[in-house]
């Protein structure tokens, strides 16, 4: 079996290619940011049922198929999906870290808000990249970057103690997203 995995803000989308001789059945459970919300599956054309299952910091969309020899296109339509991540460098060997971390992500109810708590160094320049910023509104204890489709977040860690790693938080909010989403079906 080889897999293809692609996912942009609308669309999970994953290649399967059945080199064997038999029918297998594949689950596939892509995770998407508590925020997203399932549209619809297919595969060939047809119709796949799905469901969601929250796993505290993120949902999984879950989706089981049968799949024969040959090659196929499982497709799940999503919105209002979003993620922040760090890509962290290791210090050199025997020096102390100098990346961010972070140490925790809690979101509203309603799920327009994020908030992350980081640690970091002090006076340090730190990006966080984020994954379909349009969901985006406003973001306090850290700048909003946006450069055409991408953008990211640059947080500079506040001076607590010089030699010591300094936590922040940064929130991100959140609206026009599910907003521009509703509207649509109202059209």
């Amino acid at each position: 079996m080889d897999l293809g995995y692609k996912k942009t803000p609308d669309v999970i989308e994953l290649e399967i290619k059945n080199t064997g001789a038999k029918n297998c059945t594949l689950e596939f459970e892509p995770a998407v940011s508590l925020r997203a919300r399932a549209l619809s599956a297919e595969i060939g054309g047809h119709a796949v049922p799905l469901h969601m299952q929250s796993h505290g910091t993120d949902q999984h969309v879950i989706t089981r198929v049968s799949v024969g020899p040959g090659t196929l296109k499982l497709r799940i339509r999503i919105a209002n999906d979003f993620g922040v991540s760090y890509q962290p460098q290791l210090p050199q060997l025997g020096s102390a870290s100098e990346g961010l971390r972070i140490l925790s992500e809690s979101w509203t109810d309603a799920r327009d808000q994020l908030t992350l708590s980081v640690s970091g160094r002090p006076e340090r320049d730190y990006e966080l990249s984020i994954s379909n910023p349009s969901e985006v509104s406003s973001v306090d204890g850290a700048e909003l970057v946006r450069d055409g489709a991408t953008a990211w977040l640059h947080v500079v860690i506040p001076v607590a103690d010089k030699r010591n790693a300094t936590n922040a938080t940064i929130t991100i909010h959140f609206g026009a997203g599910r907003r521009r989403e509703k509207s649509r079906k109202h059209d």
